[in-house]
């Protein structure tokens, strides 16, 4: 009896270590998760913002193209 005490015992504790792992992997995977995200979005105002300045240089470059009226 004292032995089968001993091993659920165990087990609970095993249980509760891995529990324990998992919550804290949980806790990684959404700050990895956070990071990336902050990443994805600077990546994106960055693209846009060059995007916009390559529409100025093209406009600049429209206009410059365009012959002047008398």
């Amino acid at each position: 009896m004292l032995s089968v005490a001993k091993e659920l015992r165990t087990e609970v504790e095993n249980l509760a270590a891995r529990l324990h792992y998992m919550e804290e992997a949980k806790e990684d995977v959404r700050a990895d998760i956070a990071v990336m995200r902050r990443a994805a979005e600077k990546a994106d105002t960055e693209v846009t913002k060059a995007e916009t300045e390559k529409k100025k240089q093209v406009q600049c470059g429209q206009m410059e193209w365009q012959p002047r009226a008398n």
